[in-house]
């Protein structure tokens, strides 16, 4: 089943796999199927009110405006590695997974240095990258690495939006310097990375961003226009994660049961080279990497997405 993401966030994108696989039951099993409305598709309204209120913010934060020209400064992996020698507009992906256990393990190892799982991941990444690049770029203390995190809108609005379907998400634009040394730090460096990143959560930095940048776009900016080209380059990755979505997907022990869900992006017109797709289902930590044929080859993805794994087994 394929939904264009235009319409349809990852939240609601598991919501409609769990009524679909109802559904499918329901008439196999030769029961009544009503014609009962599963949600209804959310407006930006919600998300225009909370931003008509920071306005005032944004208006006093110089140090919002800094961070935001300072972490749109594009990307370490192209830095460190030439583009592949045939360059596609293309997305390739590279899927991978820890068993039950290992996602087990990982998720108390979370619990006990007192982070969230998501702040664990992007970490992750983080580490990752300085360990592919800290040999072919010379030699640093640190390394500045940001990246694009999806934020559900939802939970700044002021009304129910259990039932609130469509594609209601932001980016936040966040960053850490990185120190050449983060694997041996690793919780260390955890922990600051998630006190920063609730801390732009819990004020709506994302919102305040995006603030920033229509104010700063020209007047006849034109979206069609934009990615008719090639867009620039503007940040390390993309990152999201909806956690565990084997509740909202439900059917074990059904007749038919949604066995993988693979929730696939495409690169090619991004502002990042590579994306990291996340979520649990049946205790399994699922992981699918996508990547812009034009910058990242195929070696060097699956390089990349491999030490992401050993990385998520091995902190």
């Amino acid at each position: 089943m394929y939904i264009h993401h235009g319409i349809c966030d990852a939240g609601t994108l598991f919501k409609l796999y769990g009524h679909l696989t109802k559904i499918i039951n329901d008439l196999i099993s030769d029961k009544y199927v009503d014609d009962k409305q599963y949600g209804v598709m959310g407006s930006e309204k919600g998300t225009e009110n909370v931003k008509n209120n920071l306005i005032g913010k944004v208006d006093e934060n110089e140090e919002l405006k800094r961070n935001f020209e300072a972490r749109c400064k594009g990307s370490l992996l192209m830095e460190a590695f030439k583009p592949p020698y045939e360059r596609n507009l293309s997305t390739g992906f590279v899927l991978k997974h820890l068993n039950v256990v290992e996602t087990n393990d990982f998720i108390q190892n979370c619990k006990e240095a007192g982070i969230t799982v998501n702040t664990a991941l992007i970490a992750i990444i983080n580490t990752a990258i300085v360990e592919l690049i800290k040999h072919k770029i010379v030699e640093k203390e640190y390394f500045d690495i940001s990246y694009n995190v999806a934020v559900d809108n939802r939970r700044y609005w002021q009304e129910d939006t259990s039932d609130k379907l469509g594609c209601i998400i932001g980016s936040l634009i966040h960053g850490m310097k990185t120190p050449v040394n983060v694997r041996e730090i690793f919780w260390d460096y955890a922990k600051d990375l998630h006190r920063s990143i609730s801390k732009a959560f819990n004020e709506a930095e994302h919102l305040q961003q995006e603030i920033l940048r229509e104010r700063q776009q020209a007047k006849d900016f034109s979206y069609e226009n934009y990615i008719s080209g090639i867009p620039p380059v503007l940040t390390d990755f993309f990152f999201t994660n909806p956690g565990d979505v084997t509740k909202v997907i439900g059917s074990k022990g059904s007749q038919v049961e949604m066995t993988a869900m693979i929730p696939y992006i495409s690169m090619q017109k991004g502002n990042y080279t590579n994306g990291h797709l996340f979520h649990t289902y049946h205790g399994s930590l699922q992981y699918l990497l996508v990547f812009s044929e034009y910058y990242i080859d195929t070696y060097l993805a699956h390089k990349l997405a491999d030490t992401v794994i050993d990385l998520l087994k091995t902190v």
